[in-house]
Formats: C-alpha cells, sequence, structure tokens
C-alpha cells in the first residue's frame, strides 16, 4: 500500500504501520478528521507530516466509513 511506504519513508519509528493503522483510522473516524500527523519527534527529519485520506460512507453497512488514502 502507498500509505505504508509513504509513512515507512518519513517515520523514525520502528513500529510498521500495519500494527498502528487499525488505532490510527479508530482516532481519525472518532475526531471526524481526514488526515493523520506524523509529529516530528517521531518523523526521521524532525518535521511534522500530515497524510490525508478521503473517506465515504459505505452504501451496504451502516456506519461503515471505507477509508482511501490520498496523499
Amino acid at each position: 500500500m502507498q500509505v505504508e511506504g509513504d509513512f515507512q519513508k518519513y517515520s523514525g519509528v520502528n513500529v510498521p504501520l500495519t500494527f498502528l493503522i487499525g488505532d490510527i483510522l479508530r482516532t481519525m473516524a472518532i475526531n471526524q478528521k481526514n488526515y493523520f500527523k506524523l509529529n516530528k519527534e517521531n518523523s526521521k527529519d524532525g518535521r511534522d507530516y500530515y497524510l490525508y485520506f478521503t473517506f465515504e460512507l459505505s452504501n451496504k453497512d451502516v456506519g461503515v466509513r471505507n477509508f482511501v488514502y490520498s496523499r
């Protein structure tokens, strides 16, 4: 996935995104945000990064959001 590649490119965290994505998406949904921030303390170069998503409500399942990484 592109988001995993971008996360590894900028992140100084030794944990793969695969293990974090559930919590990140849940937090984004609860806070009604379309991005998550990789803060400067956790980035390789000391800069803040924002990874943006678009989301749509599912036509099939009530209350389900589909997140799509948009960079």
